[in-house]
Order: C-alpha cells, then structure tokens, then sequence
C-alpha cells in the first residue's frame, strides 16, 4: 500500500522542531522508550523520505 502525505516544507520544520524539544523533557513511564536515539532515527527516516540520498539513508546508518 503506498502512502501519501502532502507536508509543506514548514510543517516538517515544526515536526523537526518539536522532535527536538521531545528529546530534551521529561517523559512520562510509559512514553520513556522514546530516547534520544530512537527519536534521532525518526528524524533521519523522516528527512530521508524527504529527500533520498544513498547518504542518509537511515537503514544504513551505523548505530552507536
């Protein structure tokens, strides 16, 4: 199934924007899964759908 979705470039800055702010609260227990680095991969996955480059292309990303 092939999905769509019509962000303007100012709609994902805000995403980005709030991903980032995400990462740095205090998070509830049942949302603590959520760190930094599975954030990170959602911003990455995200920028790359945006714009596919066999650079940034999250499943190839080494993770530390």
């Amino acid at each position: 199934m092939e999905h769509s979705f019509e962000l303007t470039l100012e709609d994902y800055t805000i995403i980005i924007n709030a991903l980032h702010y995400y990462k740095k609260c205090k998070k509830y227990p049942e949302f603590s899964h959520f760190d930094e680095d599975r954030i990170n991969l959602l911003r990455d996955k995200m920028a790359y759908q945006l714009i596919p480059s066999p650079y940034s292309n999250p499943k190839l990303r080494k993770t530390s």
